[in-house]
């Protein structure tokens, strides 16, 4: 039978409960190109999240994290995704159960960050848990998120990075000068990191879009701030370039430094790009971007402290996936069972003679509290055990003592 003919319990109950697992697809500079990132991330957007929802009804939950150099596609659902999200089929890595679950974990503690330890990501996680899509009564992917979070807290702490102090760093390298004119298009978190990493070294001007940043913070760091409307009169008197800004656009372009009167370094963060990545044929110009800045650090090992506590909560939360990645089967049951007090009620009224609203009440919460009682105790145990056989046995011997279709 079509999944699209039968009732939300029925979906929810099939015969195998490991039909449903966590699958984590992961696209990112440790599997693709920055110019194949950069298309998957326009691809990936809230229409294509929408199309993939309305037309999967395999997938029970969906969530889609971003972090500044890689997209995660995660999904509750039964069965293997038929297909790959946009972008490199070869690019994309599939990583389903415990499997997917430890490497979110690593992802949320900064273990895979371009910058070790960053702790932006973990913002980024909740963005993530704030737009996913759930069917489920009770969503999964929001009780692994919050555990998840939860538990990379208590890691031992990492050495303090971001992706901005390694941003700031090469731009000191790049430019030639001592304290340089900085531009830093962007005055979002990673923009504002930028500028209080620079502001010892350097002249630091912040270019926003809509809302500069608070007076306090720039007299702490040193800065000033425009808006970007006059980054075109800015960028001839700067000597380095930072762009952190999330637009989705080209902000800089090679017709924007023909004819500087001094050599100018670029720093683009943006994934899709801030800056044209034609400027580096302009006499003069050095683009770094973060395609640059990853092949130029070591790639993510595992060892030390850090990652064996990640690894130890990250197996507690696979035991605690498999009693979650059962509970939709098990409301679903709950819920047979509660359809099956309801009829069985219906059935019983007609023999009871006439009676008073305040009887029909307690009526009904006496076959409530039987029902509860009845089973509370079989569905503790199962909700126990560890997966496998054994309990593939008791929900099958559950869903027949409560399944939808039962008669007297």
């Amino acid at each position: 039978m079509a999944l699209a003919s039968r009732s939300p319990s029925d979906a929810l109950a099939r015969d195998d409960p490991r039909e449903r697992d966590l699958y984590g697809e992961e696209l990112s500079l440790a599997t693709a190109t920055l110019d194949e990132l950069e298309q998957a991330t326009r691809a990936i957007d809230a229409e294509w999240v929408e199309r993939r929802w309305s037309a999967d009804r395999e997938i029970e939950e969906l969530a889609v994290l971003r972090t500044c150099h890689r997209i995660e596609v995660l999904q509750i659902r039964r069965g293997d995704p038929a297909s790959l999200p946009p972008g490199p089929a070869g690019g994309w890595r599939r990583r389903r159960g415990a499997e997917a679950l430890a490497h979110l974990y690593r992802v949320t503690a900064g273990l895979e960050s371009l910058a070790r330890g960053e702790r932006e990501v973990r913002a980024q996680v909740q963005v993530a848990l704030r737009r996913s899509r759930s069917r489920l009564p009770r969503p999964i992917l929001g009780e692994l998120f919050r555990e998840m979070l939860q538990a990379v807290e208590t890691i031992p702490p990492l050495p303090a990075g971001s992706v901005a102090a390694i941003a700031a760093a090469r731009l000191l390298r790049e430019v030639a000068v001592p304290f340089p004119r900085v531009l830093i298009v962007g005055s979002g978190v990673v923009g504002r990191q930028v500028a209080e990493a620079l502001g010892p070294h350097a002249r630091t001007t912040i270019v926003y879009r809509r809302t500069p940043p608070p007076e306090p913070f720039l007299r702490s760091c040193g800065a000033r701030a425009v808006p970007i409307g006059e980054l075109s009169e800015e960028l001839p008197l700067c000597d380095g370039l930072v762009a952190a800004a999330k637009v989705g656009e080209r902000i800089v372009a090679p017709a924007d430094l023909v004819g500087r009167p001094r050599p100018l370094a670029l720093i683009d963060l943006g994934v899709p790009r801030n800056i044209d990545p034609n400027c580096r044929a302009v006499p003069g110009v050095r683009l770094v971007d973060l395609g640059t800045l990853y092949q130029g650090r070591a790639l993510p090992t595992e060892g030390g402290p850090e990652d064996a506590g990640i690894r130890a909560r990250a197996d507690q939360g696979a035991r605690r996936l498999e009693q979650l990645l059962a509970e939709p089967r098990l409301d679903a049951l709950m819920r047979d069972a509660e359809a099956l007090r309801r009829r069985e009620i219906e059935r019983a009224l007609p023999y009871l003679g006439e009676l008073t609203g305040e009887q029909r009440a307690a009526l009904d919460h006496l076959s409530q509290r039987l029902v509860r009682r009845l089973l509370a105790a079989p569905l503790e145990r199962v909700r126990g055990m560890p997966p496998g056989p054994a309990r593939d046995r008791a929900l099958a011997a559950f869903a027949e003592l409560v399944r939808s279709d039962a008669r007297p």
